[in-house]
């Protein structure tokens, strides 16, 4: 099967939590099909003002949910996989879907090799520019405790490395944990950075709660040269190499596939 630039991408961000910030950036950069049709005949190929698009939509446990499709051939097999649906379809950009069912569950490619289920606080994070990620501006001192974490999963370093390798600006990263005086405890990534924005672009996306097992990740950015930060005593586990990053380790998995 030949798959598109999207679909690829799809492919890579099912594989590995790292390529997700790429896969967003390019879905709400397309245009992609929906089951559906205009209320009104279309003149040339484009819609009549006034006119509104009818969506299909299914209902499952989550009630209501939309489909959408990265290609014309990925919507051609969830026809052959569901006869009886209607098969009118339209083309749109993904953000007008997005702003069009905001509230509401969609699935893209339920019924192809790699799907991913988005549910509407995901939607709407993603229209606002970074979902996942909460940034908090201390007001007053607070002490906290950090150290080296008793424990990583595995793969956690090898996901954050393959994240960070992807933006030039990151010098270099170190991972430890944090316990906070109201009691919530978590890892901690102290990442050493030209710029805060550039090295943390789209990492909400990553969904690295998957990775930790459940236990969330604190990140403080901090500029090149500052010695004296709050992991300045646990060793980084990602340096920036000075020539070519090495080839990506390939992996295999799912991003989201629906049931």
């Amino acid at each position: 099967m030949t798959l598109n630039e999207l679909e690829r991408r799809l492919a890579a961000a099912a594989a590995d939590p790292a390529e997700r910030p790429a896969f967003a950036r390019a879905l709400l950069q397309s245009e992609i099909y929906v089951l559906g049709f205009l209320d009104r005949p279309t003149v040339k190929g484009s819609a009549q003002p006034g006119s509104s698009i009818e969506l299909l939509t299914w209902t499952d446990q989550r009630g209501a949910v939309t489909p959408f499709f990265t290609s014309e051939r990925m919507l051609q097999s969830t026809l052959a996989a569901r006869p009886g649906t209607d098969p009118r379809f339209l083309r749109m950009r993904t953000r007008d879907l997005f702003e069009m069912t905001k509230g509401q569950h969609l699935v893209l490619n339920p019924d192809g090799p790699n799907g991913k289920v988005y549910l509407p606080n995901e939607v709407e994070s993603l229209l606002a520019g970074e979902p996942g990620v909460t940034t908090e501006v201390l007001q007053a001192q607070r002490q906290v405790h950090v150290g080296a974490a008793a424990h990583v999963p595995a793969q956690l370093p090898e996901v954050l490395a393959r994240y960070l390798t992807q933006r030039p600006v990151v010098h270099a990263a170190h991972l430890g944990w944090i316990a906070h005086p109201d009691g919530h405890q978590g890892y901690l990534m102290v990442v050493i950075a030209d710029d805060r924005d550039a090295a943390m672009a789209g990492f909400g996306t990553v969904q690295i709660g998957e990775v930790t097992g459940g236990p969330t990740l604190d990140v403080i950015v901090v500029p090149p040269g500052t010695r004296d930060h709050m992991l300045s005593t646990v060793p980084a586990f990602y340096r920036r190499q000075p020539q070519a990053d090495a080839p990506k380790e390939k992996r295999r998995g799912l991003f989201g596939r629906p049931s």
